[in-house]
C-alpha cells in the first residue's frame, strides 16, 4: 500500500480553489491514474472519489461512490452532485450520510479552521447547497456569498472530508 506522503503531496500540490462546479479540463487526470496505479487498493475508495472532485471531474469520482448507501462514501455523493448542479439530489446524499461522528467531524474541522473562511461555525451542507445553488442560479434570491467565499468553504468542506477518509485508509483505530 502506498504510504500518506504521496497522496498529501498531491493534495497539497493543487493550486486554489477548488472548483465549484463540474470541470471538463482533463490535464491533471493523469497525475490521479499514476498515483491511482502505484495504490490499486485505494482505485474504488472514497479517497479516490475526492482525489477527482478535488479537480472538479464528476464521472470518475461519481463512479466510485455512485452505489453508496451511506456514510462517507454518501456525504461524497452529495459533494459531487452539488458540483454537477444537481442540488435537490445533493441534499438527499446529505441526509443518506447517516452517519453523526462523520457530520461531527466536518463540523469539527470547520470551527477549528473558521478564521480562514466564512460559514465555519454551524457548518451544514445542505445551507452550503443552497448558498452554492443561489450563486449559480441568480433567480433563486438567497444571501449566497462570492464565488471566492463559497470557494473557501468549498475547500475546507473537501479537506475536512479528505482528512477523514485519509484517516479510514492509513489509520486503524489502535494508531490513534
Amino acid at each position: 500500500m502506498m504510504s500518506v506522503s504521496p497522496l498529501q503531496s498531491w493534495a497539497d500540490s493543487l493550486p486554489d480553489p477548488i472548483p465549484i462546479e463540474v470541470s471538463t479540463d482533463s490535464s491533471r487526470d493523469g497525475e490521479i491514474r499514476a498515483l491511482l496505479q502505484e495504490a490499486p487498493a485505494l482505485c474504488d475508495t472514497p479517497l479516490a472519489a475526492l482525489m477527482w472532485l478535488r479537480i472538479g471531474r464528476f464521472e470518475p469520482a461519481h463512479s466510485i461512490v455512485q452505489d453508496a448507501s451511506r456514510g462517507l462514501p454518501a456525504y461524497i455523493h452529495g459533494m459531487l452532485h452539488r458540483l454537477e448542479g444537481d442540488y435537490w439530489n445533493a441534499n438527499y446524499w446529505f441526509r443518506q450520510t447517516r452517519d453523526q461522528e462523520l457530520l461531527a467531524s466536518i463540523q469539527r474541522y470547520m470551527t477549528e479552521h473558521r478564521a480562514s473562511a466564512p460559514w465555519g461555525v454551524d457548518f451544514q451542507p445542505s445551507e452550503f447547497t443552497q448558498a452554492v445553488e443561489s450563486l449559480m442560479n441568480p433567480r433563486r434570491p438567497v444571501h449566497a456569498g462570492s464565488l471566492d467565499e463559497l470557494q473557501q468553504v468549498a475547500m475546507l468542506e473537501w479537506r475536512a472530508v479528505w482528512e477523514t477518509a485519509m484517516k479510514s485508509v492509513f489509520f486503524t483505530p489502535h494508531d490513534h
